[in-house]
C-alpha cells in the first residue's frame, strides 16, 4: 500500500495484493509491442493514465493457435493499434546507444527511414577489439587472396556479408527441418579465429532463423560454452559486441525462405550487434525477395559484401568437432518424428521448448 512504484508483469495483476490496492496514477507497460492486446488491457484498468513503451517494427506478440485468423488477430498489439490510429500521441525515441553507425544504417534503410541516430560519438565509432589478429597465422594455408578471415579482422569492416555461392554450401532439408552444414562449419571457423585472436567468448553471439541449424551449431561449438547460440526471436531484447548470423537457405531454386522475408524478424536480427555484424548466406537466394534485395543492394553500395573464394572452407585448418551427415536410417527416423509432431501440436511445443 505504501510504495510509490510497484512493478509486476501484465499477468501479475492477478496477485492477491492488487485486491487491496487497485488504483495508480500511471501504468507504464514496457515492451508493449510484444504483448497481445487482451493481456495488455488488464493492467491499464488500474490507472488514470497509461504509457506504452515498445517498437512495433520489431517482432509482434507470439501467438500459438490452430486457427490462423485468431493468430492474425492477436498478433496485432495494442501498442501497434494505438500508434497507427493516434499518431499524434506517439513520441519517437530516435537516439540509440547500442549499435555503431554502420550497423544502425542497415535498420535505417530497411525500416526507420533514417530517423535513428547514435546517442554519442563513442557509440557511433565503436568497433570490436581483436587483441592478437596474428594468432591464426599458424592455422592458415593458401595464398593471400584466399585469406578471407582478414576481412573479418579488419576493424573498418563493421558489417560484412559473406556470400558462399561459389562453395558447395547447399542446404539440406529433412521433413520440416532445414540446415546447412557447410555454413555451420564456416561459422565454427569464424568463432574459433576470433577466440584465438583474443576476443572473449561472451562477446560473441551466433544466430539463425532455423532451430535445426542452431542444434548443428551448438554441436560444432560445444567447447565454446560462453558463446550464445539463439534464434532471432530469442535474441530480441539482447545484444552482443559481435553477432554472426547464419541465413542457411541456399538452393537451386534460389528461395530465401519465409523466415527471412519477415522484415521485422530481419530488423531484430540486424540490430543485436553492437560493434561487428557478420552475415553468411547465398546472394542469389536473397536477390529473389524484395526486402532482402533492398538489403543486398545497400550492402553492395557500401562495399560490405564479400564473395568467399572457392575452397574457402579449407583455408584455415582449425580442428572442428567431428560432424557427419545423417544416415538413411536417421533421416527416415527424423521424417517419422516430424510427422508425429505435426499431428500433435502440444507435443511439438514441448519438444521445441526442450530443444531451444
Amino acid at each position: 500500500m505504501e510504495p510509490l512504484v510497484v512493478a509486476t508483469t501484465c499477468l501479475g495483476i492477478n496477485d492477491i495484493t492488487f485486491n487491496f490496492r487497485s488504483k495508480f496514477d500511471y501504468c507504464i507497460v514496457d515492451e508493449a509491442s510484444q504483448v497481445s492486446l487482451p493481456i495488455n488491457l488488464g493492467p491499464l484498468r488500474f490507472s488514470d493514465k497509461f504509457i506504452l513503451v515498445g517498437d512495433h517494427f520489431q517482432l509482434p506478440p507470439l501467438v500459438q493457435h490452430r486457427d490462423p485468423k485468431i493468430v492474425q488477430g492477436l498478433s496485432h498489439s495494442l501498442f501497434k493499434l494505438l500508434a497507427e490510429t493516434h499518431p499524434e500521441s506517439v513520441c519517437e525515441l530516435t537516439y540509440q546507444y547500442r549499435m555503431c553507425e554502420d550497423i544502425m544504417s542497415l535498420s535505417n534503410v530497411l525500416v526507420y527511414n533514417n530517423r535513428l541516430k547514435c546517442g554519442s560519438s563513442a557509440v557511433a565509432n565503436q568497433s570490436l577489439t581483436i587483441p592478437n589478429a596474428n594468432a591464426i597465422d599458424e592455422f592458415t594455408s593458401g595464398s593471400v587472396n584466399q585469406r578471407w578471415m582478414d576481412n573479418i579482422f579488419n576493424p573498418k569492416n563493421k558489417v560484412l556479408f559473406l556470400d558462399h555461392d561459389q562453395l558447395d554450401a547447399s542446404e539440406s532439408v529433412v521433413g520440416e527441418t532445414v540446415q546447412n552444414s557447410a555454413e555451420a562449419k564456416l561459422i565454427y571457423q569464424i568463432v574459433e579465429a576470433l577466440v584465438l585472436a583474443g576476443v572473449d567468448q561472451d562477446k560473441i553471439g551466433v544466430m539463425s532463423f532455423y532451430k535445426a541449424q542452431l542444434r548443428l551449431l551448438k554441436r560444432l561449438l560445444s567447447s565454446k560454452t560462453e558463446v550464445e547460440i539463439l534464434t532471432a526471436d530469442q535474441y530480441q531484447g539482447r545484444d552482443k559486441e559481435c553477432i554472426i548470423i547464419s541465413l542457411v537457405r541456399s538452393n537451386q531454386e534460389n528461395r530465401a525462405g519465409d523466415l527471412v522475408k519477415e522484415w521485422r524478424r530481419l530488423n531484430v536480427a540486424l540490430t543485436r550487434a553492437k560493434s561487428k555484424l557478420i552475415i553468411l548466406g547465398s546472394r542469389a537466394a536473397l536477390l529473389n525477395t524484395e526486402t532482402t534485395k533492398t538489403f543486398m543492394d545497400f550492402l553492395d553500395s557500401k562495399g560490405w559484401y564479400y564473395t568467399l573464394p572457392p575452397g574457402a572452407q579449407t583455408t584455415y585448418n582449425f580442428q572442428a568437432t567431428p560432424f557427419s551427415s545423417p544416415t538413411k536410417k536417421q533421416r527416415r527416423s527424423q521424417v517419422s518424428i516430424t510427422s508425429i509432431l505435426h499431428k500433435n501440436p502440444t507435443l511439438k511445443n514441448v519438444v521445441d521448448d526442450i530443444t531451444k
